[in-house]
C-alpha cells in the first residue's frame, strides 16, 4: 500500500514538474473573458511548485472588445502569485503573495473614473494574504504623471467584502514626492491648456500625503469618507515672484462633500502668507470662502526688474482679505469671486523719481518753473527738490477686489514734500491707475508763490497747492502727470479776474473843459493817429483765453 502510494505522489510530482501550463493557456483565458466581459490576452504562463507554489504569467492585457490592443485597459509586464495549497482544499484560495510589474492602467476606460486622458503606471504592486474575505494588505509604487519615474507610494488593507459586495480601504496612506510630478501632463489631460502654460518650466517640490482610516471605494460614497491631506516643505516657482513661494505647509481635510482648508502657509517675495477656508459642496457647486493674510512681503520682489535709472517701488506690503466665490473653473471663479480687505505700507519708497519735481516740472506753460525754484528757494526746500526719490509715509487703505482688479478709494499717502488723496486699481497684470489731487503743505507753498508769483493761483483755502494728479502705468514703469487743463483754467480764471478787478476799480481819467488848450479827447483804443491802441491789461487778457483756446496734445 505505502509502495502505490508512493508511486502516485512521484507520478504527480513528475505530472507537476513537467506540466506546460499554456496548453491550458486558451481555457484559462475563456474564463476570465467570461468574468470581466473584456479580452484578455495572455503570453506566456509557467507553474513552480518547489519550494513554494508559484504561477508567474507574462505579458498581461485586457481591453473592451471594440478597442484595438494598444488601447488595452490594461498591461501588465509580469504578475507572479504564490498560492497556499492547504485552503484550496477547503475550496478557499488563498494566495499568500501576489506581485504585479509594469502594470500601466488606462482610467479613462474606467467607468469608476471618467477622466479625459488619465493614465496610471504602476511600476510595483504587492498583495499579501489574499483571500476572498480576508484583508488583503497593499503595497505599492506608482508613477501618475512621473514620465515613467516613481513618485508614489501607497500602502494600506483592502476589505473585499466579497458577500456586502463593498469593499474598502483601510489606513490608506499614499505619499506624492511632488519633485517627480509632471504638473503639465496633468493639466493637459484635464484638457486645461490655458493652465498647462503657465507649468512649462516651472517646478514643484515637497511631499504630499493622503491618508484615511477608512474610504469606501465606490465613487458615490467617497466624499463620505474622512480623507486627510497634508503638505511640508512644499516649493514652487509657478507664481512670478523671484525665488517662487517656500516652505509651504498645508493641513487640509475633505469631509461629507466638504474641503476644509485648516491651514495653508509659506514664504514668499520675503515675507510669508497664510490662507484658511473651506470649499463647501466640493463635488457640485464649490462654495468657496477664504481668508488670506501677507505679512511683511517686499513690493520689489513682486514685480519684474527694471532697467537702470527706471523707477521701481519698493517697501513691505501686509494684506488682510475675505474672499467668497463660486466655482473652481476661471471664468465662473472670476465673476463671482467677491474680495474685500485692507492692504498697508511701510517703508514706501518710489526710487528714481521725485514726484513733486515731475509733477512742478510738467507745467511747462510756466517754463523753467524747477530751475527756478531750486536756485532761489531757501536750502531746506531745495533739498526736495532734489532728492532723486520719493519716501512715503505709512499706508492703510481698505480695497475690494472686482473684474480682476484691486480697487482703492480714498486713499491718503504722504511723503516729507507732499500727501496725496484719491482712488485707483491695480490689475492682475499689474496695470495701475491712480485718480488723485496732490497738496502741498502751507508753509512750502508759501516758499514756492514768493519765487513764481503765478502758483498762487493753484493755492486752495487752507493755503496748500493743489492740482489733479493722475499715476498711469503697467508696473513697476509708471508716468506722473499733473491735470494741465485744471492748471491752465486756474490760472487764467484767477489772473483774468485780477486783471478785470484791477481795471474796473481803476478811476476815469478827468479832462479840462474845451477851450482851455487841453489835448482833445481820444476814443476809446485810439490814438490820435487813428491807431489801435492795446492797453497792457488787455494783452494779458487775450494772451490768457489764447492759451485757453489754445489745443494741447
Amino acid at each position: 500500500m505505502i509502495f502505490v502510494f508512493l508511486v502516485f505522489a512521484i507520478g504527480i510530482f513528475v505530472f507537476i514538474l513537467t506540466l506546460d501550463m499554456n496548453r491550458y493557456k486558451p481555457i484559462l483565458i475563456e474564463k476570465i473573458e467570461d468574468l470581466i466581459m473584456r479580452d484578455v490576452k495572455i503570453s506566456n504562463i509557467s507553474l513552480d511548485v518547489f519550494p513554494r507554489t508559484r504561477i508567474r504569467m507574462n505579458g498581461v492585457s485586457i481591453k473592451d472588445s471594440d478597442h484595438s490592443w494598444d488601447d488595452a485597459i490594461l498591461k501588465a509586464g509580469s504578475l507572479e502569485a504564490t498560492i497556499k495549497l492547504l485552503p484550496l482544499l477547503r475550496k478557499d484560495i488563498q494566495i499568500e503573495n501576489l506581485t504585479i510589474r509594469e502594470l500601466n492602467i488606462n482610467l479613462a476606460d474606467l467607468a469608476v473614473a471618467p477622466f479625459p486622458d488619465f493614465k496610471l503606471d504602476i511600476i510595483e504592486a504587492t498583495f499579501e494574504n489574499i483571500s476572498l474575505y480576508g484583508p488583503i494588505h497593499v503595497r505599492g509604487k506608482l508613477s501618475f504623471f512621473g514620465r515613467g519615474r516613481e513618485n508614489i507610494k501607497l500602502k494600506a488593507i483592502l476589505y473585499p467584502e466579497i458577500e456586502t459586495k463593498k469593499p474598502y480601504l483601510k489606513n490608506i496612506e499614499v505619499k506624492v514626492d511632488l519633485d517627480r510630478f509632471d504638473v503639465v501632463a496633468l493639466l493637459d489631460a484635464l484638457e486645461r491648456p490655458d493652465m498647462a502654460q503657465q507649468f512649462i518650466g516651472k517646478d514643484l517640490g515637497g511631499e504630499l500625503v493622503i491618508s484615511s482610516e477608512e474610504i469606501y471605494l465606490d465613487p458615490k460614497k467617497i466624499y463620505d469618507s474622512n480623507i486627510y491631506i497634508d503638505l511640508s516643505d512644499g516649493t514652487t516657482d509657478i507664481v512670478p515672484v523671484k525665488d517662487g513661494i517656500d516652505k509651504i505647509q498645508l493641513r487640509a481635510a475633505i469631509r461629507e462633500e466638504n474641503l476644509i482648508i485648516e491651514k495653508i502657509t509659506g514664504l514668499i517675495a520675503g515675507g510669508r502668507f497664510s490662507v484658511k477656508g473651506a470649499v463647501r459642496d466640493f463635488s457640485f457647486r464649490q462654495r468657496i470662502n477664504v481668508d488670506i493674510a501677507l505679512e511683511d512681503i517686499r513690493i520689489e520682489e513682486l514685480l519684474p526688474d527694471t532697467a537702470p535709472g527706471q523707477p521701481y517701488l519698493e517697501g513691505e506690503l501686509n494684506i488682510n482679505m475675505k474672499s467668497s466665490a463660486q466655482g473652481l473653473k476661471g471664468e465662473g471663479l472670476i465673476e463671482t469671486l467677491i474680495t474685500k480687505g485692507i492692504i498697508g505700507l511701510d517703508g514706501a519708497v518710489l526710487n528714481n523719481m521725485n514726484i513733486l519735481a515731475v509733477s512742478l516740472d510738467k507745467l511747462d506753460m510756466l517754463p523753467g518753473l524747477v530751475r527756478k525754484l531750486k536756485t532761489r528757494l531757501p536750502e531746506r526746500y531745495k533739498e526736495l527738490l532734489r532728492q532723486d526719490d520719493t519716501t512715503f509715509g505709512p499706508l492703510e487703505t481698505e480695497f475690494d477686489f472686482k473684474d480682476g482688479k484691486l480697487l482703492f478709494q480714498d486713499f491718503l499717502v504722504a511723503s516729507d514734500a507732499f500727501y496725496i488723496t484719491g482712488q485707483g486699481s491695480l490689475g492682475i497684470d499689474r496695470r495701475i491707475v491712480i485718480y488723485s489731487n496732490i497738496f502741498i503743505p502751507k508753509d512750502l507753498s508759501s516758499a514756492l508763490i514768493g519765487i513764481v508769483r503765478e502758483l498762487k493761483y493753484l493755492r486752495n483755502s487752507k493755503g496748500m497747492i493743489t492740482m489733479p494728479l493722475t499715476i498711469t502705468g503697467m508696473l513697476p514703469d509708471i508716468e506722473v502727470k499733473p491735470d494741465l487743463n485744471y492748471v491752465i483754467n486756474k490760472l487764467a480764471v484767477s489772473k483774468g479776474q485780477e486783471l478785470l478787478e484791477s481795471i474796473f476799480k481803476k478811476e476815469k481819467p478827468q479832462w479840462p473843459e474845451e477851450g482851455s488848450g487841453a489835448p482833445p479827447a481820444k476814443e476809446d483804443g485810439q490814438t490820435q493817429g487813428g491807431r489801435e491802441e492795446i492797453r497792457p491789461e488787455e494783452a494779458i487778457i487775450r494772451t490768457i483765453f489764447d492759451i485757453i483756446g489754445a489745443p494741447r496734445e
